[in-house]
């Protein structure tokens, strides 16, 4: 079973700076488990390079990244 299969809530994260991303990314490795949210795709939303889409199994999760980074 993948990711794919359970990270089913989508949450719109832009990127705003390098500096921002990082810190983003550091957030979730302590916040979130890692088998609970799906930032490997990397598409653009909407054709904007700066958004992108992180998918998580628990709205919880969900909720408290969009809180913080949306």
């Amino acid at each position: 079973m993948s990711k794919a299969d359970y990270c089913i809530i989508p949450v719109v994260y832009t990127r705003q700076s390098v500096q921002h991303h990082e810190d983003m990314r550091q957030w979730l490795v302590e916040n979130v488990d890692p088998e609970c949210y799906d930032a490997e795709d990397w598409r653009a939303v909407d054709h904007n390079w700066r958004q992108r889409r992180i998918w998580f199994s628990h709205e919880q999760d969900a909720v408290m990244f969009a809180l913080r980074w949306s």
